[in-house]
């Protein structure tokens, strides 16, 4: 009876000890949900490692964003999504759903945390959180995503994909906190790529 009693105790204790993990973990990701929703604007410098490594840079506020590398440029206006290549030098426009828009932007997984994955702290220290994202929904793709947060600035410093066949990581450094911009910050301008042919798939 007393073997019985202590295992019903250890359950109860590893259970409420989980339980509490994952709601610090909600906590964590709605603070940094919260930060990036709020921001005037947000940029940040990426560097997207997969077989090779991309670099770029992102800005963006609430649902717009814009990203920039020397392969390819977007930009999404929060119903407009324009992509460039410069090496065909064109520019398809589309409307993109939600899951293409977390393809390109990585912010996206963050502000769709709270609706789409079940949060669960990983690891935690002074200086960062480590929190495990699991999709409510399974995905054909997509299996899990570990996000690391910088415990000052509530910003992402590291995004880690675990695909189905692949794994992509995403180092984000210099994650600043900007002004206000124009919606035209968010949009194609035809006077930068002259030359640049416009395929409108929508």
């Amino acid at each position: 009876m007393k073997h019985k009693i202590l295992s019903i105790l250890l359950f109860t204790v590893s259970f409420l000890a989980v339980n509490a993990a994952n709601q610090s973990a909600a906590s964590i990701i709605e603070k940094t949900v919260e930060t990036i929703r709020s921001a005037p604007s947000l940029s940040a410098n990426l560097a997207v490692i997969t077989a090779k490594t991309v670099k770029g840079s992102i800005t963006l506020a609430g649902d717009k964003f814009a990203f920039s590398s020397p392969e390819m440029s977007t930009w999404f206006d929060g119903t407009t999504l324009w992509s460039y290549s410069a090496d065909t030098q064109e520019v398809n426009l589309s409307n993109p759903t939600n899951e293409e828009l977390q393809e390109i932007n990585p912010f996206a997984f963050i502000k769709s945390a709270r609706s789409d994955y079940k949060p669960r702290l990983l690891s935690s220290d002074a200086k960062q959180d480590k929190i495990e994202l699991t999709p409510k929904v399974k995905r054909v793709n997509l299996k899990k995503i570990e996000v690391t947060i910088n415990k000052t600035s509530k910003l992402p410093t590291l995004i880690v994909l675990y695909l189905k066949n692949s794994t992509i990581k995403i180092q984000i450094t210099n994650a600043k906190i900007g002004k206000r911009l124009s919606g035209a910050a968010f949009q194609f301008n035809k006077a930068m790529f002259p030359k640049a042919e416009i395929i409108d798939l929508r």
